[in-house]
């Protein structure tokens, strides 16, 4: 199955929520931080690189690559499998 047919179905499957406002924190400087557990992170991630075929470590390399360099001079359409190599 394709990948755009996958990510749309998981989209659809699921109900929309807003964000809790209680999960919010406002730090000194204003900035707003949101208290996802790393549960929740890791499990969109999982079905992200699944998605693509990836494994978990391919995933957090994709991750750790947009961080830096390559993610400021990307276009926001690159693939994980182009930014990969």
């Amino acid at each position: 199955m394709k990948p755009a047919m996958l990510m749309f179905l998981l989209l659809t499957s699921h109900p929309v929520t807003a964000a809790d406002p209680s999960r919010l924190q406002v730090d000194e400087s204003g900035q707003a931080n949101s208290q996802l557990t790393e549960t929740e992170l890791a499990n969109a991630d999982l079905v992200r690189a699944q998605l693509w075929s990836l494994s978990a470590t391919e995933w957090r390399r994709y991750r750790q690559l947009m961080q830096g360099i390559r993610g400021s001079i990307s276009p926001p359409t690159i693939s994980p499998i182009e930014v990969l190599g």
